[in-house]
């Protein structure tokens, strides 16, 4: 049965590339806004193709980086779970990482403030 919205027949053109190899899993999609411009559509209509891929488990959301292709349309993916423990394990590795640059951005200039004021003097007498 062909999509009746806007959003479901770009979704529809965008299965049909994942289908025809065009888009491979691990895949980056295009980015909501080149949909939008590709399409000529509303940006809320760019997410509700996403989301509409999202929610058949063909693509998977990864803040910041973009949407990736999960699985083919009509294909078992074994994989599938494990493509979601990664996605899992990249978001908690880039949220360590973010802290670390945090952690680092105030530690640094501390140890240039310590280092300009060279050695403690001796209290020794």
């Amino acid at each position: 049965m062909a999509a009746t919205t806007v959003s479901g027949r770009i979704a529809d053109q965008i299965r049909a590339d994942i289908r025809a190899g065009r888009l491979k899993i691990g895949d980056r999609l295009p980015t909501r806004a080149e949909i939008q411009e590709k399409h000529g559509i509303a940006s809320m209509t760019a997410a509700s193709v996403v989301r509409i891929l999202r929610d058949e488990g063909l693509v998977e959301s990864i803040a910041g980086r973009g949407v990736y292709v999960l699985a083919v349309p009509g294909e078992s993916s074994p994989d599938l779970p494990n493509a979601q423990r990664d996605t899992q394990r990249i978001s908690e590795l880039e949220a360590r990482l973010a802290a670390l640059e945090t952690w680092r951005d105030n530690v640094v200039p501390l140890l240039a403030t310590l280092e300009s004021q060279g050695p403690p003097e001796s209290t020794d007498r």
